[in-house]
């Protein structure tokens, strides 16, 4: 008898800056990586957020290490100074690149382009099976694998992997699921 395993190594739930994130890191490392992501493929890129995302230093080295700062050099503004002023206009803290011998402490970009370009390298990874228009129903964990149950369309089918990350944003149903499995579970 031959024992089948999960379908993927990892299901992320979610695939926004957070979850797309995610899934390339794992990805990278020879994960098989599903994306659930109840939005229509191209759906992101049909509308316009132009929220100021600050991208740090530790942000830089991981979408260098995800193979996406290249991507994003052209849409990147430097931030090379920053006052935080108190409410009487008073200068309390003053940062500057120099300060810390670099020529910037951190990097301005638009989150559509940011998103865009996180969109467009899961979708190109062959590592990755994204599941656009498919929604989270639930999960159940049996032993290593945890069994995750999504509908797309008309039909509910149910999903395979040794670990499930919940990056589906503040209202999480992924979590909220699991709030719910623990109360079953408790003694």
């Amino acid at each position: 008898m031959s024992v089948v395993g999960p379908d993927f190594d990892a299901i992320v739930v979610g695939a926004g800056l957070v979850g797309s994130a995610a899934a390339l890191a794992l990805a990278n490392r020879g994960w098989r990586v599903a994306i659930i992501e109840q939005r229509p493929q191209g759906a992101d890129v049909e509308r316009e957020d132009v929220r100021a995302l600050v991208l740090s230093l530790s942000s830089e080295r991981l979408l260098s290490e995800l193979g996406l700062w290249s991507q994003l050099s052209r849409a990147l503004w430097p931030i090379e100074r920053v006052r935080i002023y108190d409410r009487g206009g008073i200068s309390t803290l003053a940062l500057d690149a120099a300060d810390i011998d670099r020529e910037t402490l951190a990097w301005s970009c638009k989150a559509d382009v940011l998103l865009n370009v996180c969109t467009q390298a899961v979708t190109a990874n062959d590592r990755i099976k994204c599941c656009w228009a498919t929604r989270f129903c639930g999960f159940r964990s049996t032993g290593d694998v945890v069994n995750v149950t999504v509908r797309a369309g008309d039909g509910e089918q149910t999903l395979t992997a040794g670990l499930l990350i919940a990056a589906d944003g503040t209202e999480s149903t992924v979590r909220r699921s699991e709030e719910h499995t623990s109360e079953l579970q408790s003694p």
